[in-house]
């Protein structure tokens, strides 16, 4: 922008300076005013500039904290997926232990059932026995009562 500003007042006394042989007062006012119009933009482009950078600055340091935000967060992610996953084992042995607690329980009713079944079968044998027993001694009191009754 200055360079252009620059180069338009230096062309404009170039070409004047063919025109005419001199400066005139009012040539020398008109070159006054476009050199203080030149002066003034001249600052103003500067004070822009200074602008942008003070905004750029801001907009850096916006991001800087943002990304110190996201790293933060990332951070509390971290520690979270490491509670989980210490959750999740517990979780896995504790069902483990509940498989085996059951699969006992489960064995224990086996053992106990085949157990009293075998413990029971002598004295069924032995019952059976006795029932056999029973019922021949019954047999022959029947018939003892009827040779009786018929004597």
């Amino acid at each position: 922008m200055k360079k252009l500003l620059l180069f338009f007042f230096f062309q404009f006394l170039f070409l004047n300076s063919f025109a005419q042989a001199g400066f005139t007062s009012e040539d020398k006012e008109m070159l006054k005013k476009t050199y203080e119009i030149s002066v003034r933009l001249e600052e103003k482009y500067i004070a822009q500039q200074k602008q942008i950078e003070d905004l750029k600055l801001s907009i850096n340091q916006r991001f800087d904290s943002q990304d110190k935000r996201f790293d933060s967060q990332d951070k509390r992610f971290d520690s979270q997926d490491k509670r989980l996953d210490i959750q999740d084992k517990r979780l896995g042995d504790m069902w483990s232990l509940m498989l085996v607690l059951l699969a006992s329980i489960i064995g224990s009713i086996a053992y106990m059932y085949w157990d009293r079944r075998e413990a029971n079968r002598p004295l069924k044998i032995k019952l059976e026995d006795q029932d056999k027993e029973i019922s021949r001694i019954d047999f022959n009191v029947k018939q003892l009562m009827n040779k009786a009754a018929m004597l």
